[in-house]
């Protein structure tokens, strides 16, 4: 040290350190969007994360078919999320792709109009051939016809060499949305480019944007169990650290759809859909014309609950009132194609004991009703089937861990150990006085610090926290009390 003559200052490192700010319901979801109908100077991103705070930014970037709002799954999630909840950041990961997922039609009878006018029986064209309806002339595009590839539709070039009112046959790949499958879904590591894809990208959100998914969704996707189970698997240990909770919905159509509240049961125990990171709803809702899937509306509930409360998930989403106009599911047989379903309160509480969360047109209107994961009810342990005390563990465990990273590899000394426990049970005894938890502590104890550990720099701290459980029931105990007859003789 050179020799030094004078007065000097130096800092030391606060002792106490304010805790990292996490968002409580970061939405992190994979599915279809319309970037088939984007125009051609549009970028589109295909197994690509995209974070969203706006309605309007995710329909410049993904697309939108307002005519077809069913067809794209993230289509769902993103008016839902945005225009009902007010909910965000949304994370998404698109996976149609329309340069892979696309359908050949080899001939394909056209009519111009008078006006010169016709339309292909789909849009999103691709490689058109259009011939004269013997096959023996083959027309030009730019020359004797234009094309608008996003609609289909075909006008007729004067001078050209097709002739007004012309029948002609046409030869054409179109974008496919409905080839997008489970496996799209699920995704995986690319064996050519060695990239993450689909569900797999979620150890790519933390890294890419800074932020820790608090919920995994795969609007219509889930339905297929073997997604369900996936996203659950993928809610625990996200980037070796972090959880979410995962939200799956159990299907009402086809082969596998379940339309009696009495066989949901049955199919969630069957398709082994229970985890303390996943929740299962149904059946559907509606609102207006438009079919959500009930997990799509719950989390964007769970982000309003939160919004509500500071940012702390400490609520549960359930018995609160759902943008929706009514309950039910798709059926071609009913009239409206929609069979509507009024489950009492009876039958709603029977789906929340075997932890599924439903929609009950109750007091109040139409709200979730739930509270339960699915691991319930073979786990009662209140941290795994409890959706509020869950979620408040998951995102509490990652404040935790992002609070005190920066303390990683500095000296294991006394003055570490006390600035760690001095930090969080401040913080800890903030929260108790605002009831968003019944109390906690932090401790750090020998019998949970052997030698061993110490001496290769691992330090072990003992936290004991109580969320508020959701007062799931209320009772009133009513008696008559005889006593009061004396008032008949006074």
């Amino acid at each position: 040290m050179a020799f030094r003559h004078g007065v000097y200052t130096s800092e030391l490192p606060t002792s106490i350190l304010p805790a990292r700010s996490v968002d409580s319901n970061v939405v992190f979801a994979v599915g279809t969007a319309a970037v088939d109908r984007l125009e051609t100077d549009k970028p589109r991103y295909v197994n690509r994360l995209r974070m969203y705070y706006s309605y309007d930014e995710f329909v410049s970037e993904m697309g939108w078919d307002e005519e077809n709002f069913n067809k794209y799954s993230l289509q769902e999630l993103a008016y839902s999320h945005f225009a009902l909840y007010r909910g965000a950041p949304l994370v998404v990961c698109n996976v149609f792709d329309p340069a892979v997922h696309k359908t050949s039609v080899s001939s394909e009878a056209v009519s111009f109009d008078a006006k010169g006018a016709a339309s292909l029986k789909h849009g999103s064209v691709s490689r058109l051939v259009l011939k004269n309806a013997e096959s023996s002339t083959t027309y030009v595009e730019g020359t004797d016809y234009t094309l608008d590839p996003i609609s289909g539709e075909l006008s007729r070039i004067e001078g050209g060499s097709l002739p007004a009112e012309a029948n002609v046959t046409a030869g054409y790949d179109y974008a496919d949305v409905s080839l997008v499958d489970s496996t799209d879904v699920i995704g995986g590591i690319n064996e050519s480019t060695g990239e993450s894809e689909g569900l797999e990208l979620i150890d790519s959100v933390f890294p890419q944007f800074r932020l820790v998914p608090g919920s995994i969704l795969a609007p219509r996707f889930s339905e297929d169990p073997a997604v369900a189970v996936v996203m659950a698997a993928k809610a625990d240990g996200i980037n070796g650290l972090f959880k979410a909770v995962a939200l799956a919905d159990i299907p009402t159509e086809g082969e596998h759809g379940v339309k009696k509240y009495t066989d949901v049961p049955a199919y969630k125990q069957n398709n082994n859909l229970s985890d303390e990171l996943l929740i299962v709803c149904w059946p559907k809702v509606k609102l207006g014309d438009r079919v959500f899937g009930l997990a799509t509306h719950l989390t964007g509930l769970i982000s309003q609950t939160d919004a509500d409360r500071e940012g702390v998930p400490y609520a549960s989403p359930s018995n609160k009132r759902l943008e929706i106009t009514s309950i039910g599911y798709p059926d071609e047989k009913e009239e409206g194609g929609w069979k509507e379903l009024f489950l009492g309160l009876d039958k709603c509480n029977y789906l929340n004991g075997e932890g599924i969360y439903t929609a009950v047109n109750w007091d109040g209107g139409m709200k979730s009703w739930g509270g339960r994961m699915s691991a319930y009810p073979s786990n009662t342990d209140p941290k795994d089937c409890q959706d509020a005390i869950r979620r408040f563990f998951n995102w509490y465990q990652s404040t935790f861990i992002l609070t005190y990273f920066q303390k990683v590899d500095n000296p294991l000394t006394r003055r570490q150990i006390q600035t760690i426990l001095k930090s969080e049970q401040i913080r800890l005894d903030g929260y108790a006085a605002r009831e968003m938890i019944l109390g906690g502590s932090i401790s750090f104890d020998e019998s949970d610090n052997p030698t061993t550990d110490l001496i290769d720099g691992i330090a072990r701290f003992h936290l004991r926290i109580t969320p508020p459980p959701a007062n799931r029931e209320i009772d009133g105990i009513f008696e008559f009390d005889t006593d009061n007859l004396s008032v008949l003789f006074s």
